[in-house]
């Protein structure tokens, strides 16, 4: 669809070098400090759930943990690259031309960038198909949308969005 587009795909998907090294250590800085809010907002969010929502969240916290840790500790090195490939190089790369290249792009053609930013946020949270974390994907989403629009290039939340991914 992009290729489709008249405007040409380089520059919708804005596929430019970042211009400094600066927007780069700010952007990993800005990472950091999500994952700072993320372990006091799910212990909140644990705090206040309903009890009998509780067991079928802490079993689905438990089977996501086993999942991870079977994929990069128990299974060699091979399986933990793959695994690593899988989930955080290929998920980097393409979710981020469709949501901030494609998707955000396209949007602040027709909205103020506010609105094209939380909407493909949003879309990004609910594509990940997982309600517990919905809010820590949705400011992730809005993170990485305000770091396409400032810095003009996808690469920045591409490397970021691998990060995120590597980190957790």
């Amino acid at each position: 669809f992009a290729r489709r587009t008249p405007i040409g795909l380089k520059k919708l998907i804005k596929i430019y070098k970042p211009r400094t090294i600066k927007i780069i250590l700010l952007a990993i800085f800005g990472l950091v400090a999500i994952h700072l809010f993320l372990p006091g907002y799910m212990s909140l969010q644990e705090a206040l759930m309903p009890e009998n929502f509780k067991e079928t969240y802490l079993e689905m916290r438990r089977s996501v943990d086993m999942f991870y840790k079977d994929l990069f500790v128990n299974q060699g090195f091979f399986n933990a690259t793959t695994g690593f490939i899988i989930g955080a190089i290929i998920p980097g790369i393409c979710e981020e031309f469709i949501f901030r290249g494609y998707f955000q792009n396209s949007l602040e053609r027709e909205f103020k960038p506010f609105w094209a930013i939380a909407i493909t946020a949003f879309l990004f949270a609910i594509i990940h198909f997982n309600i517990i974390n919905l809010l820590p994907l949705f400011v992730i989403g809005i993170y990485l949308g305000i770091l396409m629009y400032a810095s003009k290039s996808i690469f920045i939340p591409m490397f970021i969005h691998f990060l995120n991914n590597a980190f957790s």
